[in-house]
């Protein structure tokens, strides 16, 4: 009994390190605009000035506008991910997707063609674009395995070395019970295998399994960005990653 009285006090402790976000659902609701927010192979804004990535398509669109206020995040403005492949992996500079961030939502619409888009893969396993409903903000707690979950690792691993196992599949019972949801802005990240984040770097986006999508083998999507950048809406550094089970 002591060792369940710790457990239920390790849940407690991480339940305390949450930071906020806002949870969003995929839905077969028609895409109201080409400045709304959706996930697929759609039709998003390109506006005037702007010049599309070289063979690559438009997969996600993100309009804040859209979206419930969240501390640090902007309040308008359209944020893209563009994708020529399957391959969006790490920081490298092979990497086949592109963040792309327009600050000015209110500016003509080209009448673009993108060449070849159907003929690109990707990793996102869905029958037709979905619209991105946002829910309400939401308490994001560090995930297992992850570099937030570290500081906690330790009275963890105790649970697991001590001969006693009802202990340990208490604490997977109740973590079970504060897991987060699976798309999300904001908060802490979680992987299917590796965090790839360095020091100073978040993510600002989360995809994971839902019954409208699956990205490669029931894995999980983020973009990463420096911290510092995304404070001053600097998009340059910013890329992209999945990874599956």
């Amino acid at each position: 009994m002591p060792l369940f009285k710790k457990v239920d006090s390790l849940i407690s402790k991480i339940k305390l390190k949450f930071k906020p976000a806002i949870s969003f659902s995929l839905s077969e609701e028609k895409i109201k605009s080409y400045v709304s927010s959706f996930i697929g192979d759609g039709e998003g804004y390109i506006p005037e000035g702007f010049t599309p990535p070289e063979n690559m398509k438009l997969i996600l669109q993100i309009n804040f506008e859209e979206m419930p206020k969240l501390e640090g995040y902007p309040e308008e403005g359209i944020l893209q991910v563009w994708c020529s492949g399957s391959e969006m992996f790490y920081r490298n500079k092979d990497n086949e997707g592109k963040v792309i961030f327009h600050k000015d939502t209110k500016l003509p619409q080209q009448k673009i063609e993108i060449k070849n888009k159907d003929l690109i893969e990707d990793p996102f396993y869905l029958e037709k674009p979905l619209s991105i409903i946002f829910n309400q903000k939401v308490n994001i707690t560090p995930s297992l395995f992850t570099n937030d979950f570290e500081q906690f690792e330790e009275e963890l691993t105790k649970f697991e070395e001590n001969e006693d196992t009802d202990a340990e599949d208490y604490f997977y019972e109740k973590y079970e019970e504060i897991e987060n949801p699976p798309h999300y802005i904001g908060g802490f990240p979680y992987f299917s295998q590796n965090d790839v984040r360095e020091e100073g770097e978040i993510t600002i986006l989360q995809l994971g399994y839902c019954d409208h999508l699956c990205i490669g083998d029931a894995g999980t999507f983020q973009i990463v960005i420096p911290e510092e950048d995304f404070k001053n809406l600097n998009f340059d550094n910013a890329f992209c990653n999945w990874d599956c089970h």
